[in-house]
């Protein structure tokens, strides 16, 4: 049997993830932070274990108790993620930036580090989630820099462990509760909060199906087609013949670079030049 552990399992995400493990066959195990907001979540098929992502002693409490009862995990998903503070930088308060930070980045390459010698032995799986791909949005820099660093680390990562297969993956706009710190947060004559509300009062979100089949693409690719890379549930054409073979073909596909690297290098042929 299959073992799949979600960190912060209580999220949108998470939950909906979890429930297609278990119906397929898995067996999971899902972390949360909040017992008051999880209660009535509960999937009495899932083992949970209370989990502060941001205490190291928490995360290395639980890696001893993976290891007490001999779990060794298939995929290791992670669904961490908090959007505050939404605030320009100039403007924010530094501590809850980088606390943010914290959480959406440095606490999750700590579980995963913390994990990785309880992987199994048969092509394991780590997953992020990102967002944005690179796209700057006014008062979310906290958010989205920890999440464009977790593209990195994803490819880093997959570069060093040839055993394990590592993937950001961008899920678009899902119906989630974390839409409703941006309405509770961002300005309303923010794009972003505009946008939000517009989605919300349209029902505009990619679908919940479309998600789990994407999972199961996803676990059954091999590393050389989604290792190290970012990529998108809703953009993607990843449920398309041959986008595995241009994945294969383009090693850069799908991964952070500085765009006109080469032209920068040698203004003169960039602009066909010459003195």
């Amino acid at each position: 049997m299959k073992q799949s552990i979600f960190i912060s399992v209580n999220s949108g995400i998470g939950e909906i993830l979890a429930k297609h493990r278990l119906d397929s066959g898995y067996k999971v195990i899902g972390t949360y932070r909040n017992t008051n907001t999880f209660a009535a979540q509960k999937e009495e098929r899932m083992e949970t274990y209370p989990l502060d992502i941001d205490s190291q002693e928490d995360v290395q409490d639980f890696a001893k108790f993976l290891g007490s009862h001999n779990t060794y995990w298939d995929e290791l998903i992670i669904c961490t993620g908090i959007i505050t503070p939404i605030e320009e930088f100039e403007r924010c308060d530094f501590g809850e930036w980088s606390r943010s930070f914290q959480t959406n980045f440095t606490s999750q390459c700590m579980v995963i580090r913390n994990l990785l010698h309880l992987r199994s032995k048969s092509r394991p799986m780590v997953v992020v989630f990102s967002a944005g791909g690179g796209k700057v949005t006014t008062g979310f820099s906290s958010y989205n820099i920890a999440k464009i660093a977790l593209i990195k680390a994803m490819e880093y990562f997959d570069h060093e462990l040839s055993d394990c297969r590592f993937c950001a993956v961008g899920p678009g706009w899902v119906d989630t509760k974390i839409h409703q710190n941006t309405l509770d947060k961002a300005s309303e004559s923010s794009t972003i909060y505009k946008e939000t509300s517009r989605r919300i009062k349209e029902n505009d979100f990619g679908s919940y199906e479309q998600m789990t089949r994407f999972f199961d693409w996803l676990a059954n690719q091999k590393k050389d087609v989604i290792g190290g890379r970012n990529i998108s549930i809703q953009y993607d054409d990843w449920h398309k013949a041959g986008f595995q073979d241009l994945l294969k073909e383009q090693r850069l596909g799908g991964k952070l670079r500085r765009s006109l690297n080469s032209s920068m290098n040698d203004i003169s042929q960039a602009i066909g030049y010459n003195e």
